[in-house]
Formats: structure tokens, C-alpha cells, sequence
């Protein structure tokens, strides 16, 4: 039975969210390694270059995740006229002729494998950074401890004023 022309238009759009998805999640976990390396070596400017495209890749992954909710609903509509929401991929995927639901799964399928890889290099990201700071906070901790010979905090958790007044001393050598 031949598919309706408004279905083969959204599943070649879905085809193709999904492709342009998988490509940007690829450029995406390169900006996370490059993202990483200078949070690594310490590089301040590339490491905001990086954070600033990451976050654009980010923002076109959502514009386009918007896209792909539209066509989803569009054919859910057209399948079960009656649905109160969309269905998953999965149960659209059901619901469409081989050779296109084979090439969906498969896009499907590798587009979690990305998330997943980006979820992951996200979070020893955000673990070295925060690492990062403990680190400069134990350092900005000591210098503030040795500058101005008191290592106290107040009953409220803040620093005293005399801790505050900070005296000079040469840190050459």
C-alpha cells in the first residue's frame, strides 16, 4: 500500500533532523575534548572560546529537537488520530514501512550512543572543574591566611574584619 505524501515528507524530515542531530553531536564531544584540554593545560581564552561554542552546538541541537517534536506529533496525529500525546520514536518507528523504519532505528540508535558519550564527557568535565575550584579556593584560602595572619571565620561562617584588611607583602622570590 503506498505511503501517504504528507507521511513521506515527514519521515525524509525526520531522516534528516536525525542526521543533522548525529553531526552536531559529533562536533559537539570534539568541543568537549577541546573544552577539556584546556580546562587541562590551563588555558583561560580557549577554554571560553570552547565554552561559547559548545553552547552554541547546544542551542542548535535544541532548534532542532524542537523540529523533530513537531514531525512526531504530525505523524502520531496521522497514525492514532485520537492521541492525547505524542508517540515515542520508538512506537513511531513501529508504525512505518521497511526499509524507513530500519534506517530510523538505526539513526535512533546511534544519535543515544552520542548523548550517552556526551553525557558522559559532560560530567568528568564538570568533575575536573569543580575540582579546579576547591583547588583555587584552598589557594585564595591560603594566600588570604598568610597575608593576613589570621585563619579564623565568625560564628555566621563569614570572615572576621581583621581578616578582611588584607596586609602587603611581596610574593616575588
Amino acid at each position: 500500500m503506498p505511503m501517504d505524501k504528507t507521511i513521506e515528507q515527514s519521515m525524509t524530515g525526520l531522516e534528516t533532523i536525525l542526521k543533522k542531530q548525529l553531526d552536531l553531536h559529533e562536533q559537539l564531544l570534539a568541543m568537549m575534548d577541546h573544552k577539556h584540554e584546556a580546562l587541562r593545560t590551563g588555558q583561560a581564552r580557549q577554554l571560553v572560546e570552547a565554552c561559547q561554542l559548545e553552547n552554541e552546538k547546544v542551542q542548535e541541537i535544541s532548534e532542532l529537537e524542537k523540529h523533530r517534536l513537531e514531525i512526531v506529533a504530525r505523524m502520531t496525529l496521522h497514525f492514532h488520530p485520537e492521541a492525547a500525546e505524542p508517540m515515542r520514536m520508538s512506537q513511531l518507528i513501529d508504525c512505518l514501512p521497511e526499509p524507513a523504519s530500519q534506517r530510523l532505528t538505526l539513526m535512533r540508535s546511534q544519535l543515544r550512543h552520542r548523548m550517552e558519550l556526551v553525557k558522559e564527557k559532560a560530567s568528568v568535565s564538570r568533575r575536573a572543574t569543580e575540582s579546579l575550584m576547591r583547588h583555587v579556593h584552598g589557594l585564595v584560602h591560603s594566600i588570604g591566611v598568610i597575608s593576613t595572619g589570621v585563619s579564623t571565620y565568625a560564628s555566621n561562617g563569614t570572615r572576621p574584619h581583621e581578616a578582611v584588611a588584607v596586609s602587603t607583602f611581596v610574593t616575588t622570590a
